[in-house]
């Protein structure tokens, strides 16, 4: 099941999962239950599957509200420590992330259910899960939201459609957030006006193929680009992000909040061949470049490349408040293509003209495809992103609460003459 955001597609799969167990149950299917406590081996074996620990929540909640306490061994508390769901009969459901492929393994399974699939890991499926299907006969639902033209897509949706590619033992079904009679037709409209093109198309309208081209498709300096310098405080919090380099350029990007869910890209540093911390230099390091910065525009925290943490415990030891950035780079980028995103011809993020790097990378910045021409939602390898990665890191701790494609605030009005584009040239 591939379907639009909101579009039942959780709900549906948690209904049809169950419907499989008891079918299971009906006709026979399983093997002699043995063993007790932990060496309890059950006579018929489910796994329900998420990309990660937190995304399982939703799936969880959904299967729950389709089965009856009646059929849990224990009620009042039916899942164990260990994700571990019984039903009488010796029916095991159990819950598993699959961020790690490599421990989805050991045991052969009745039945799979994948939700999110497309943000599952090829390897988990192709190298772990599909084997724990063979010795029982089992069948595997998937649920996702399209991530571009993926493993899933190839591997699982296009065997389960009509035509010269269609596998007999597959079944695809398809359908957008409009589907659902239960979202308001006017809600879908507000994502239509708030999202960029093509997360829309990919998140409401099911589309596989909404990734080529332009990361920032969004992006014109007509619109995004300003040129006075800011005034610390215009905003309600600054933040800088940094990314770390030595040959390959680092960069630090500063970004302002004004509190209303707009942002302005205020400062910049990129520079290559320096020395990120020595006790003895007062000037030309990392370190002392992170602590310009700071007393500059009163910044609270500071988010890093994750990858080194040996550069963050530097920052630390000297007083500064950093920690590892969300590297996320799928959800990054959408995060920073919504704020650049215009919404009623205004975006929620500008950046200054003296951030020249930084307006060099985005026009340039693509997304990839494989080498036989799949699309990805994922940029291409080998492009400048120096400072595209702290700007990412930045948005996605921004966005994290604010509500952007709002109206203007009287808040921010007094400091709208900072951001104001002018005629270029």
């Amino acid at each position: 099941m591939a379907a639009g955001t909101r579009g039942g597609k959780s709900i549906s799969a948690g209904a049809e999962f169950s419907r499989r167990i008891f079918i299971d149950e009906a006709n026979g299917k399983g093997r002699k239950a043995a063993g007790a406590g932990k060496d309890r081996r059950a006579r018929l074996h489910y796994w329900v599957v998420s990309p990660t620990v937190a995304l399982l929540k939703e799936p969880k909640r959904y299967l729950m509200e389709m089965l009856s306490s009646d059929l849990f061994e224990r009620p009042k508390a039916p899942i164990n420590s260990e994700g571990q769901l019984w039903l009488k009969g010796d029916i095991l459901i159990e819950f598993k992330s699959a961020d790690n492929p490599l421990g989805l393994v050991s045991v052969g399974l009745d039945g799979l259910w994948i939700d999110e699939a497309a943000r599952v890991k090829q390897e988990a499926w192709v190298g772990n899960l599909r084997g724990r299907l063979t010795d029982h006969h089992g069948w595997c639902l998937f649920s996702s939201t399209p991530l571009g033209r993926n493993w899933f897509y190839f591997e699982i949706i296009v065997r389960g459609l009509p035509g010269s590619s269609h596998d007999p033992e597959f079944e695809s079904i398809v359908w957008t957030t409009a589907d659902n009679p239960y979202i308001p037709a006017e809600e879908i409209e507000a994502a239509r006006r708030q999202l960029p093109a093509r997360y829309f198309s990919r998140e409401y309208l099911a589309n596989f193929d909404a990734f080529s081209g332009n990361v920032y498709e969004d992006f014109t300096e007509a619109v995004h680009v300003f040129d006075n310098h800011q005034d610390p405080r215009a905003f309600k919090r600054v933040i800088g992000a940094m990314d770390f380099g030595w040959n390959s350029p680092g960069c630090i990007e500063v970004v302002g909040d004004f509190g209303n869910g707009t942002f302005a890209v205020v400062d910049e540093v990129y520079r290559t061949n320096t020395i990120f911390y020595d006790p003895r230099l007062m000037k030309d390091t990392w370190v002392t470049e992170v602590k310009r910065l700071q007393q500059k525009w009163g910044i609270r925290q500071w988010f890093c490349d994750p990858a080194e943490p040996d550069k963050i415990f530097d920052l630390v030891r000297n007083g500064i408040n950093a920690v590892g950035a969300d590297n996320d780079i799928v959800y990054g980028i959408r995060q920073t293509a919504t704020a650049l995103h215009p919404v009623g011809e205004k975006p929620a993020l500008r950046i200054w003209r003296g951030c020249s790097n930084l307006l060099r990378e985005i026009p340039l910045y693509i997304w990839g495809a494989s080498r036989t021409g799949k699309l990805m939602e994922f940029p291409a390898d080998g492009q400048s992103d120096h400072a595209l990665d702290p700007l990412r890191y930045a948005m996605v701790e921004l966005l994290r609460y604010a509500e952007i494609g709002q109206e203007n605030t009287t808040s921010q009005s007094s400091y709208m003459g900072y951001l104001s584009p002018r005629p270029i040239g």
